[in-house]
């Protein structure tokens, strides 16, 4: 973390040149001590501040420090003026993040919030930055608004797609230089038996945070037209989740057990433990039971 806050503290700092200068500071919010990366704008007699923990969610989210440095110094200009345009959805898990929940606006989504991202371009690059409760205000947006205009900006900039898992899975075990003959003979067996209980792997393109795709109502109906069934979501990481058509033979005993089995195993950072049902007939998300 400190090699972290070095390294991105200078170079906002060296992109800042002398119109501002970078520190770090302790700040209370809501009775829970927080550290925050702040710049002090010299010419406009204005300071930013931007959690900690949300630049180094970037950084476990894959983003470079250049991204990153980039991403706040274009902040700077975006604190007052948020591009409306680029307002997208993010589903975060709710227990482990707690302390960015209070900073910023959101939506309770079952074991899961909904925040609020904008996307950013800067030299090249696209971040995302995360969009604080200070900034709504600033832009006079009310949570409602947001919500609006992530659903009509999130798919448009980021389309839904989902893939059969086989499909995926060969394309992982092409890109592996350790895969093995007996690695392509277990694909094999899983895939002529997958053509009994189809599993899409979905996202949105691009997105690091593609499991917001489970948000796309109309998608996920369409889905369900094709299957001719209702679906089953299995529980997802940030950037994809699967799923399966339920039909009126599927044993919900060995569904949760399957599940609980590839939690067990997955070092992936997990979204949500449940598992959703989509109804095709009334085209709404609940939880499985």
């Amino acid at each position: 973390m400190e090699n972290f806050k070095m390294e991105l503290s200078n170079k906002i700092q060296t992109a800042l040149g002398d119109k501002g200068n970078v520190f770090f500071e302790n700040r209370t919010i809501k009775d829970v001590p927080m550290e925050f990366l702040s710049v002090q704008l010299t010419q406009e007699n204005r300071c930013c501040a931007t959690p900690l923990a949300q630049l180094y969610q970037l950084k476990q989210a894959g983003l470079s420090i250049s991204e990153i440095a980039n991403a706040v110094t274009t902040s700077l200009v975006m604190e007052r003026n948020i591009d409306k345009n680029q307002i997208i959805f993010r589903l975060v898990n709710a227990a482990e993040n707690e302390e960015l929940l209070k900073t910023v606006p959101h939506i309770p989504f079952y074991d899961m919030a909904i925040i609020f991202q904008c996307t950013i371009f800067s030299e090249g690059s696209r971040g995302f930055l995360i969009i604080s409760q200070t900034q709504m205000e600033q832009n006079h947006l009310t949570l409602q608004q947001l919500s609006d205009l992530a659903l009509k900006n999130t798919f448009r900039l980021f389309p839904c797609q989902a893939s059969p898992l086989a499909f995926c899975m060969l394309e992982e075990l092409m890109a592996s230089k350790n895969a093995t003959l007996k690695d392509f003979q277990e694909f094999a067996l899983h895939a002529f038996y997958s053509k009994e209980m189809p599993i899409l792997q979905t996202t949105c393109k691009g997105y690091p945070s593609g499991s917001a795709a489970m948000l796309n109502l109309s998608f996920l109906s369409k889905i369900a037209d094709d299957m001719g069934h209702d679906l089953l979501l299995l529980p997802a990481s940030e950037q994809n989740f699967a799923i399966v058509p339920y039909t009126k033979g599927t044993d919900k005993n060995a569904v949760h057990q399957m599940v609980d089995e590839a939690l067990a195993v997955d070092d992936s950072p997990i979204l949500t433990r449940y598992v959703f049902l989509f109804n095709r007939a009334t085209k709404r998300l609940g939880v499985f039971i």
